[in-house]
């Protein structure tokens, strides 16, 4: 699958025919748009509300608001992520992406050194060893969107 970051706007999927989907678009409208193929993962107790979509190898995060509005998004495998023809995939090794993403301002470097943000983008990216992997494993693992980063930007 790809997908076409669109910051400050959201994306767009190969599999929505260039259908843009939006910050704040409404759940319902997202699922249908996404052929209902995801499963409902929400969490009463902690606020969270999100929508899995899951298969061969894909595996993303759609998460809403109180109101069911999309706020954020992660991919954590199986999708090629274009943001302005910079291509990330899965796998490559973060300092080569961190190069490539570097004309869009200096990025934050967060918890132990293996996730780093990029607040011109609202755009966070994950090591390997950010995600429980080796403590060397530097290969692209994670990537985060929000409508909203505030509180990312909170030292």
């Amino acid at each position: 699958m790809n997908l076409v970051y669109l910051p400050n706007l959201g994306f767009k999927l190969d599999s929505t025919s260039g259908v843009i989907i939006k910050w704040g678009n409404e759940r319902e409208e997202i699922r249908h748009l996404l052929n209902n193929s995801h499963t409902a993962d929400d969490d009463e107790d902690s606020g969270q509300k999100r929508d899995i979509y899951q298969n061969a190898g894909e595996l993303m995060f759609l998460n809403y608001d109180e109101s069911n509005y999309l706020n954020e998004l992660e991919i954590h495998r199986g999708v090629d992520i274009n943001i302005n023809d910079i291509i990330l995939k899965f796998g490559d090794d973060v300092s080569d992406i961190l190069k490539k993403l570097q004309l869009y301002g200096e990025y934050k470097i967060l918890d132990d050194g293996g996730t780093f943000l990029f607040p011109s983008l609202k755009m966070t990216i994950g090591n390997g060893a950010s995600m429980g992997g080796e403590e060397d494993d530097n290969s692209f693992e994670y990537f985060y969107v929000a409508a909203n980063i505030d509180h990312l930007m909170e030292d």
